[in-house]
């Protein structure tokens, strides 16, 4: 008869996980993110979510939360299912998850912040640090006018992008200065931004074309270069005495 050796290998507990620091996306519940708890009203073992979490299982902590605080941020979007299955969003903390048939039942959560977060397959501009789509990513949903004020994943955002993947849009605009500054448009995911010099370079992000410029009195020249910006320019004014044709120079 073979005799048989099981090795028992321990697995750390959900808060030595947390407290070890975690990836970047999740850790200790320590500064800015999503906190999930393992008892209602904010006790017992903690997880902070900072990014994106596809697989609750992966640290120790599928189907163990059981109340939620936010800190630092105002969304939330919290699933049954691992990879984003089954989801809904929370905009404040949570005390009791069992109240929403949320307890004990989350295998995924992706925070974010107003204008940002998570790379989580919601509709945005996706900003990859690596070309072809690859390495950390940030998406952007509402314009940025500044990445430099943006830290996802204990990071800052600013100059770092060398793709895009556009996610159930198809416009971004974006722009090497802050303030919407030196900008230009795609309407197509990009693999690779350093064919237009601007890998590594964004410094802002607009999801919606820039407005028109001001013309008063619609004659096609913006009030900016137009020499009478309130009586339309062309040949129909020659024959106004005193006031001629207002695109010559000659004053006649």
């Amino acid at each position: 008869m073979l005799g048989v050796c099981l090795l028992t290998v321990a697995r750390p507990s959900p808060r030595a996980l947390a407290d070890a620091g975690g990836s970047g996306d999740y850790g200790s519940c320590s500064g800015t993110g999503a906190y999930f708890y393992q008892d209602n009203n904010y006790n017992g073992g903690c997880l902070r979510v900072t990014g994106g979490l596809d697989n609750f299982a992966d640290v120790g902590w599928n189907d163990q939360a059981s109340s939620i605080r936010l800190v630092g941020t105002s969304f939330v979007r919290v699933c049954l299912n691992s990879n984003a299955g089954n989801c809904r969003t929370f905009t404040s903390d949570v005390p009791n998850l069992d109240v929403h048939s949320y307890g004990n039942s989350i295998s995924s959560a992706y925070a974010w912040d107003t204008n940002w977060g998570s790379c989580d397959g919601r509709p945005g501009a996706y900003l990859y640090w690596i070309e072809t789509y690859q390495g950390t990513c940030l998406r952007v949903f509402q314009d940025v006018s500044n990445l430099a004020n943006t830290n996802w994943g204990g990071q800052n955002q600013n100059d770092k992008a060398k793709s895009i993947g556009l996610v159930g849009i198809s416009y971004v605009r974006v722009c090497l200065n802050a303030d919407a500054g030196n900008c230009r448009e795609y309407t197509s995911s990009v693999p690779n931004l350093a064919i237009d010099s601007y890998e590594s370079s964004i410094s802002s992000v607009y999801l919606s074309p820039p407005p028109p410029p001001v013309d008063t009195d619609g004659d096609g020249i913006p009030d900016a270069t137009d020499n009478c910006p309130t009586v339309p320019n062309g040949p129909a004014q020659a024959g106004i005495p005193g006031v001629g044709n207002q695109t010559n120079t000659d004053g006649d």
